[in-house]
């Protein structure tokens, strides 16, 4: 029941943020709605979500008509992360499917890659149940599924849910001074042109025009396409700061930060890595940048993608023999010593406009 109640906070806040029109997709915010009802716990759906995750491998036999599903499952999983955890991150990767393939106005289904999403903010779903399974067999990787059965299915070709054509709902109140990042073709070429050469180390700030970088090496062993390649850099970059990571709770760019060689990540997950800042992990409660951090180089992609001020950003992703190179460039530059990674403060309070959607929330629009 825990992992059910907390799955439908999330479910519930991401619809919430639909109704109200705080959701966004590829070109923008979604039209908010006048048919969005709360999720309910439903046993039945969630006897269902159990069969069919039996053995971490999806059974659909198991899937009534007219219901709908969602279901993950990984090959490995870390026994020391918590299960909701895991479940954040998945149902954020359900959320984000209209940003990553866009939606019509007129939110019809017609693209089947929207599915999860689909089946999450569907108008006719009124009950919901999800299971989460661990599969652990003698001498293999520790499996987990975790499969969400909602009462209705979205049909091919129909809307989603009912648009409120009387406007957009106004759902901002309160935010930080971090900004949403927009995406920089001029950034995006300076990347590019960086990875092209193969690099095996960043480059040095005067080349890149004092633009912010983070840059990583990935496997063509574990990545198969340059966008698995980019996607999973995005992941090393969301590093969750563990307790011995040398951030202090000031969140202070620091130079040991620069010079850190090494750190533990907690996961390899897109979603909310960096929100689990240990009170001993070196970033101080004022958040601030100092000349330990930077010496802690490991640290350096984190408090970059985290730099409040940064405002755009563009990658490039070159294949250099048995490694994908991602480097991705910020503009303004981040981790600059004495200088705040965000401000501490009442969410929204430093900004006139910002989004309450459940993937940006939090983040400062002008």
């Amino acid at each position: 029941k825990a992992i059910n109640d907390f799955i439908g906070n999330v479910l519930n806040e991401f619809r919430r943020s639909i109704a109200t029109g705080n959701a966004l997709m590829l070109n923008g915010p979604l039209p908010s709605s006048i048919s969005m009802f709360e999720l309910k716990q439903s046993r039945h759906c969630q006897k269902i979500a159990e069969r069919i995750s039996r053995k971490c491998v999806k059974d659909s036999k198991f899937l009534p008509a007219g219901y709908s599903m969602n279901f993950y499952n990984t090959s490995r999983v870390n026994a020391s992360i918590p299960h909701k955890t895991v479940a954040d991150i998945v149902i954020g990767e359900w959320e984000s499917k209209p940003f990553t393939y866009g939606i019509g106005e007129d939110v019809k289904y017609t693209d089947t890659r929207l599915q999860d999403f689909a089946n999450i903010i569907y108008y006719k779903s009124t009950e919901f149940g999800c299971y989460y399974q661990t599969c652990n067999k003698r001498g293999m990787p520790r499996r987990a599924a975790l499969a969400c059965v909602f009462n209705n299915a979205p049909k091919m070709h129909e809307p989603l849910y009912i648009i409120n054509k009387e406007g957009r709902v106004p759902g901002c109140s309160y935010d930080s001074n971090c900004n949403r990042h927009k995406y920089s073709m001029g950034l995006e070429h300076d990347a590019q042109r960086y990875a092209n050469s193969c690099p095996s180390k960043p480059s040095s700030l005067r080349s890149r025009h004092f633009q912010g970088e983070n840059i990583a090496w990935i496997s063509s062993y574990d990545a198969s396409s340059i966008h698995v390649a980019a996607s999973m850099a995005v992941k090393k970059f969301w590093h969750v700061i563990k307790s011995s990571s040398g951030i202090n709770r000031k969140v202070r760019f620091t130079a040991q930060l620069e010079g850190r060689s090494s750190l533990l990540s907690f996961t390899q997950a897109v979603k909310k890595f960096w929100h689990v800042i240990k009170s001993s992990s070196g970033i101080n409660r004022k958040v601030r940048f100092t000349a330990q951090l930077e010496g802690r180089s490991s640290l350096l992609s984190f408090t970059q993608m985290a730099w409040a001020s940064t405002t755009k950003f563009g990658c490039g992703v070159k294949l250099c023999q048995n490694n994908y190179v991602v480097v991705c460039r910020y503009s303004p530059r981040g981790n600059i010593v004495n200088q705040n990674i965000y401000n501490v403060g009442k969410t929204c309070s430093e900004c006139s406009a910002c989004t309450n959607a459940y993937l940006y929330k939090g983040l400062c629009t002008a």
